[in-house]
């Protein structure tokens, strides 16, 4: 298959895609637990989802009105974030939220749509695969994040009193993630009615989404074959 020109539409989906899953990486396996251990600051992990957050704005250039909507959100989301870090506000968080979660939907729907999409199966679907599983995870981990932030009792820790901010994010990240591979291990439980929908159906999506995800590859697989090629 031959590799887009450079600087082409293509070519900026395709280095987006990349870049969006090296920063999805760092955030998750990198920044968080380093924040948890008190070994970086939160600023840090503010740069890096600023660069998923441009990664993603990047992948979607080319889309008009869509590319747009989602550099919108997506900057308005770093704003009230970095101002959140410097302003003590109720509004101001909820808002950071709120505006995350509609940037990560968007990011994920998009991602979505190019992995399902009709075409030969390539590297690069296989990436945005990647992403899309790990954007869904993040997506829910600020919902969750929301849900203790408004209601603080939603989620039963084992050991509340240990609970402070800087280790809120990655123990949400883990519950999530815990969550959505269906592995739940009980150290974590949402006792709030909306926090356990919102964990049920992302129970939900980890088990259909890979069986969709490979049912699909395996029929674009069987339909990019040459008419003639056996069986």
């Amino acid at each position: 298959m031959r590799r887009p020109a450079a600087f082409s539409r293509i070519w900026w989906q395709e280095w987006g895609l990349s870049a969006m899953l090296v920063f999805l990486l760092l955030t998750l396996f990198v920044a968080l637990p380093l924040e948890t251990l008190e070994l970086v600051s939160p600023a840090i992990v503010g740069v890096v989802m600023t660069f998923l957050f441009v990664a993603g704005v990047v992948a979607m250039s080319g889309r008009g009105l869509v590319t747009l909507a989602v550099a919108v959100f997506a900057s308005a989301s770093l704003v009230v974030r970095w101002l959140s870090m410097v302003f003590t506000s109720r509004a101001l968080v909820i808002w950071d939220f709120v505006l995350a979660m509609l940037a990560l939907a968007m990011l994920t729907a998009f991602v979505l749509k190019h992995v399902f999409r009709a075409g030969p199966i390539t590297a690069d679907r296989i990436r945005g695969s990647i992403v899309a599983y790990l954007l869904i995870g993040v997506l829910w981990c600020v919902a969750y994040q929301l849900i203790h932030f408004l209601v603080p009792g939603a989620f039963n820790f084992p050991d509340k009193a240990a609970i402070v901010p800087r280790s809120l994010s990655h123990r949400l990240v883990y519950f999530s993630f815990i969550t959505l591979t269906t592995v739940g291990y009980g150290d974590i439980t949402p006792v709030y009615p909306v926090a356990r929908t919102l964990a049920a159906v992302e129970g939900l999506i980890g088990q259909l989404y890979p069986a969709i995800l490979i049912a699909r590859l395996v029929s674009l697989q069987i339909s990019s074959r040459p008419s003639d090629a056996p069986h």
